[in-house]
């Protein structure tokens, strides 16, 4: 919701990149009282020192929201094994799930990008399940449909697609971009 985006009053915000945290300074709300400084989890499947389109998105989303107050987490890909062959790539976070649900009720929005198999489709579909009433808002990004060009299994990404457009209603709120 874009009104909860604004300058809190008095927090002590930071971007965790890899472990490493970077504090801003105390920031105060012209209004005071007026909105509080949410914890936002980005689940995005690259991140900073990588170069790449999406990591460059989780870096200036993140550093934008940080300025804007808030507290900012990064969940990636990096956090957990994986295994890649060319453009496929095969995350182990649906293992580690159970293990996380009980970090993500501390967060008052996670957001997630994808689409990115077994990253962003799993977490649409089983990431926050089990949390009740209470659990945080999911704010889905979707960036461009997976695309297999020149790969024998072309028909798989159209049907992945479809799929996953209808799981992206699963989401709070959906975010879709366009050129």
């Amino acid at each position: 919701h874009p009104g909860r985006l604004k300058r809190s009053h008095l927090c002590d915000c930071h971007v965790t990149f890899g472990g490493k945290r970077s504090h801003t300074s105390r920031r105060t709300n012209q209004r005071k009282g007026k909105s509080r400084a949410l914890r936002i989890l980005l689940v995005i499947s690259e991140v900073p020192p990588v170069h790449s389109g999406v990591a460059r998105v989780a870096e200036k989303l993140s550093q934008g929201l940080v300025a804007l107050g808030h507290q900012v987490d990064l969940l990636s890909r990096r956090d957990f094994p994986s295994w890649e062959h060319g453009e496929i790539r095969l995350s182990s976070m649906p293992l580690y799930l159970s293990g996380l649900r009980e970090r993500l009720q501390g967060y008052d929005v996670v957001h997630l990008h994808g689409p990115v198999p077994t990253f962003s489709d799993v977490f649409l579909l089983r990431g926050l399940h089990g949390l009740g009433p209470s659990r945080p808002k999911l704010v889905y990004t979707h960036h461009a449909p997976v695309d297999l060009r020149g790969i024998a299994i072309r028909d798989l990404a159209w049907a992945y697609n479809a799929v996953q457009e209808r799981m992206a209603a699963l989401a709070d709120h959906v975010v879709v971009l366009s050129l």
